[in-house]
């Protein structure tokens, strides 16, 4: 089923698992609910549209249009979103482990207790998004643009990070214990040396699983970034900390 026009179309709490609508265009309709478990949605135009709490494991969305979509609580681990646009999405509590998302346009986008464990950010854009609460252990994040962003209680424990841009973000409570940051340049400019030249381009060495976000250890005392915290907590019990 390809070229598939279904604009304004409410299709809340249905079963599409595996459904094929590669090049649809479903911009501004509403799948809330919805079983997308292995759906192929390749250049799928779903703009503007309702996904809040859809299952979309294992799904195919390489170049589809999610900019301005909703998209909290969805469960996209897995799933395929390579050169897909999230541009001022809400993606609040979105399971993102293990998937693929090379040269994702996350730009603006709205990113409060997302999990990324493990999934493949390399080349990923960042700027100006607001991300809270957030997981990236052992993420692919070589090359990764987030400049301008804000980033409050962000684990990247283990994260590739390598030529990752962070120029002009603002960063309180982050993780970066065991990261690898060869080349990356920091808020203030500063690019971090590389113990060896050719570490800055090998390829990165397979992880193991990533444990949930909410085992994961965070910060509480508030600083700009740092290596290894000294006090941790919960994201749950960290959230009545900080209110």
């Amino acid at each position: 089923m390809n070229f598939v026009r279904m604009e304004w179309t409410s299709l809340e709490g249905a079963n599409l698992r595996n459904v094929y609508l590669e090049d649809a265009s479903l911009f501004r309709s509403i799948f809330r609910n919805a079983n997308m478990m292995m759906a192929n949605l390749s250049r799928a135009n779903l703009a503007n549209s309702d996904l809040r709490s859809t299952d979309l494991l294992t799904a195919i969305l390489e170049s589809a249009n999610l900019s301005s979509s909703d998209l909290n609580n969805a469960n996209l681990r897995n799933a395929n979103l390579r050169n897909a646009t999230l541009a001022e999405a809400h993606l609040d509590n979105v399971d993102f482990q293990g998937a693929v998302m090379f040269k994702v346009n996350l730009q603006d986008a709205n990113l409060d207790g997302s999990n990324f464990g493990g999934s493949m950010l390399k080349e990923a854009s960042f700027t100006a998004a607001v991300i809270r609460h957030a997981n990236f252990r052992n993420a692919d994040l070589r090359m990764a643009d987030f400049r301008g962003a804000i980033l409050d209680v962000v684990n990247f424990q283990a994260a590739d990070l390598r030529r990752a841009n962070f120029t002009g973000a603002q960063m309180q409570n982050v993780i970066l214990r065991s990261a690898n940051l060869c080349g990356t340049i920091m808020p203030d400019g500063n690019i971090r040396i590389c113990a060896r030249p050719e570490d800055e381009w090998n390829e990165p060495i397979p992880l193991a699983n990533t444990p949930p976000l909410n085992s994961l250890p965070i910060p509480v005392r508030p600083s700009l970034y740092f290596d290894v915290p000294d006090a941790t907590t919960t994201p749950a019990n960290l959230r009545k900390t900080l209110l």
